[in-house]
Formats: C-alpha cells, sequence, structure tokens
C-alpha cells in the first residue's frame, strides 16, 4: 500500500487489529496510481503465487 493511497489508513488500522502480525506488510511512498504499481506489481504476484499455489 503506497503511503498516499487513500486505502493507507484503512489498511494501517486493518493490520493493527489482526490477532497475529502478518508474515509481511509492505506500506511504501506513493499513491493508487499506475506508476506505483509498475513498481510493485511483480512483487504482489510474486507474493501472490506463492501463498496461492495448489
Amino acid at each position: 500500500c503506497g503511503t498516499e493511497d487513500s486505502f493507507y489508513g484503512p489498511a494501517q488500522e486493518f493490520v493493527a487489529a489482526l490477532p497475529q502480525p502478518p508474515e509481511i506488510t509492505s506500506f511504501s511512498e506513493g499513491g493508487h496510481s499506475r506508476y506505483y504499481w509498475n513498481d510493485h506489481t511483480l512483487d504482489a504476484f510474486s507474493f501472490l503465487a506463492t501463498h496461492l499455489a495448489a
């Protein structure tokens, strides 16, 4: 999640409310834009592929 993203605050609240901290949490500079996602899509898909593998 980007720190300038409108989802940033709610995402932080969600993570804080979890009974156990997640394995990976990533907040970095940027907003919910194609520029942010151009830099982060590969990492996001790699994470999903690892955790959703059958």
